[in-house]
């Protein structure tokens, strides 16, 4: 939620990955998520209503010298939408948004020609009226032919598990 993890490592929590910037917060957040029986949304929304998380991304200059990194979240952070969260605010500020939950999956537009060139032929077709502007976290995917939008945007691969993306400052 904040654009890193406690920990600078989350692919590494072994004795290779890096401590925690605050074990303190680090260990009262586990203790909450467990004593509310590992309930992730009362987590998250702990974690949305907190003083922390709403504040501002400004920065003084004495919170810059002293945590330059944002390592103890003295500011809000500033990093980019991950390529999901950036085509559904696309969708939302437009009013083309969908917010239906649930159901099959759908097939927003693509450029014509992805699928038969590198699916092996295969024809895509995509849906009309809502399914266009349902969630990304709806969309069909095939792993040879991802979604323009979500690729030109660092969007992960689907080929293998990424605990962390990779961003780049300026997309293809």
């Amino acid at each position: 939620m904040f654009g890193h993890g406690l920990v600078a490592t989350p692919e590494d929590f072994g004795n290779q990955g890096r401590l925690p910037a605050n074990p303190e917060l680090l260990d009262w957040l586990a203790q909450e998520f467990m004593r509310s029986g590992w309930d992730v949304k009362r987590l998250l929304r702990t974690i949305a209503l907190s003083r922390t998380w709403r504040q501002d991304s400004g920065v003084t200059r004495e919170e810059l010298a002293a945590d330059p990194e944002n390592t103890q979240l003295s500011s809000g952070p500033r990093f980019r939408l991950p390529a999901e969260m950036l085509r559904d605010q696309a969708l939302a500020v437009s009013g083309l948004l969908v917010p239906k939950i649930g159901g099959p999956s759908v097939r927003p537009y693509q450029p014509a020609g992805i699928w038969e060139e590198k699916g092996g032929g295969w024809k895509y077709t995509p849906d009309k009226g809502e399914g266009l502007y349902r969630r990304s976290l709806y969309t069909y995917w095939k792993r040879v032919a991802p979604p323009a939008a979500m690729e030109t945007f660092d969007s992960a691969t689907r080929e293998v598990c990424e605990v962390k993306r990779q961003v780049t400052t300026t997309p293809l």
